[in-house]
């Protein structure tokens, strides 16, 4: 198993902080690669072709060369670049759930990923959001 995880996250420094504890408690991991973008989850769930484009790329990266297994994905509470109701933002957190998945599924791997949606509340604690509708397929290289 890699000692890595990767979270994609906004960039408010108390959400990653949280999700990263979370990964590293919750897998035992050792590091934790961060994809940062301010409202995350809205600029995944519109499809923004920079944030796309750059999301692809880091996470491209970080399951190839470090082979991280386990992703992460964050909304949180009194979020500046997504200002909106924490339903919408669970909307969005699910639709990039999606996307990520889409994405992971592309890759050349020879291993399942998991992903895991977090909901970061305003205390400052990861809650875990349904996220089994994003189970991967494990790919056999031949």
């Amino acid at each position: 198993m890699s000692i890595f995880g990767c979270a994609l996250d906004c960039g408010d420094g108390r959400c990653q902080g949280a999700s990263r504890k979370w990964q590293k408690f919750n897998f035992q991991l050792k590091e934790i690669d961060k994809i940062t973008v301010a409202g995350l989850v809205k600029q995944l769930a519109k499809k923004d072709p920079l944030t796309m484009t750059f999301v692809r790329s880091q996470l491209y990266i970080y399951l190839t060369k470090h082979n991280s297994s386990i992703v992460t994905i964050s909304a949180h509470s009194d979020c500046a670049g997504n200002r909106t109701s924490k339903k919408k933002q669970l909307r969005a957190l699910r639709k990039s759930g999606r996307i990520i998945r889409s994405m992971i599924n592309s890759f050349d791997l020879d291993r399942q990923v998991e992903i895991h949606l977090l909901w970061i509340n305003g205390s400052w604690m990861p809650e875990e959001i349904n996220s089994q509708f994003l189970a991967g397929k494990r790919l056999i290289k031949t």
